[in-house]
């Protein structure tokens, strides 16, 4: 055998190592795409499993609060009335029946996330894992007066001192023509809204930075300025696949325990907020 031979048997040449790797880089560009949504179906589907959980600690809460669902006592007086603001005692209360800190969180929502955990980390001098934590972190993050909800509470309340509860069911705010228009807010299980409209959902918005009313192609993918610095640029829509909405848009839980999730294409302008950004919030 000659030398040249002796040498081609010992290994690859440099054209067949640069076939190798082009060839690893073209398959790994086929499966990243879709192992993230891979990941991301997966995500959805843990927020699914949250939501039954807030289906099962509602009516639990309820069952021993005369079908009152949580949240339906009071509203805070400084907040902007919107359906993601709730009262101070409102993680307590839940906390009796079973919420738990990941609850409170969506899985698909993982930088907005990350950023409340470490802030919670900054403040509590340790990772924030009770309902305690929770608690304290958020009366700090929100100065003590009320609690902004990774969600849209969609139960009706009253302010203190106020005849109107919120959301309110008189149109405006709650948009003509809708579900909550038709059957009004649930405020107890036995409700005949509580059939027609969800306790809790994903939260999905206008307004806050980006344009306000009810134009789905206006929802917020990410960003609402009205909100602490550390979350406020991460803070999204729905369950959002890159840039966009996704088509598997956001889920909602009925005061029965069951969980719907809606498309994007199906999403309803329902309710307008704060008169200062003039939000518009669906479901």
């Amino acid at each position: 055998m000659t030398t040249k031979a002796l040498r081609r048997a010992g290994g690859f040449t440099l054209i067949e190592l640069l076939v190798v790797i082009a060839i690893i880089a073209i398959l790994a560009a086929m499966l990243l795409p879709v192992l993230a949504r891979a990941k991301f179906r997966a995500q959805v589907i843990n927020c699914t499993s949250n939501f039954k959980q807030w289906g099962v600690m509602a009516n639990m809460y309820a069952g021993e609060s005369k079908e009152f669902l949580p949240g339906s006592a009071n509203y805070p007086l400084d907040s902007g009335g919107n359906p993601w603001d709730v009262n101070t005692n409102f993680i307590p209360a839940c906390g009796n029946y079973g919420l738990t800190v990941p609850m409170w969180f969506c899985p698909v929502h993982t930088a907005e996330t990350a950023a409340e955990y470490a802030a919670a980390r900054q403040y509590l001098g340790h990772d924030m894992t009770s309902i305690n934590d929770l608690d304290t972190y958020l009366s700090y993050f929100y100065a003590g007066s009320f609690t902004i909800m990774n969600f849209d509470l969609w139960v009706e309340r009253k302010m203190a001192g106020e005849l109107n509860p919120v959301p309110n069911p008189s149109i405006p705010p709650t948009v003509a023509g809708t579900d909550p228009a038709l059957y009004g807010w649930p405020s107890k299980t036995t409700d005949r809204a509580c059939a027609h409209v969800p306790i809790l959902s994903d939260e999905c918005f206008t307004g806050y930075g980006a344009p306000s009313g009810g134009n789905r192609a206006d929802i917020n993918i990410i960003g609402a300025n009205n909100l602490p610095s550390i979350v406020a640029a991460k803070k999204t829509s729905g369950h959002v696949y890159g840039r966009n909405l996704s088509s598997l848009g956001l889920n909602l839980v009925f005061a029965d325990g069951h969980v719907e999730s809606d498309k994007y294409q199906l999403l309803k302008w329902v309710y307008t907020g704060d008169p200062t950004y003039n939000p518009g919030f669906f479901y």
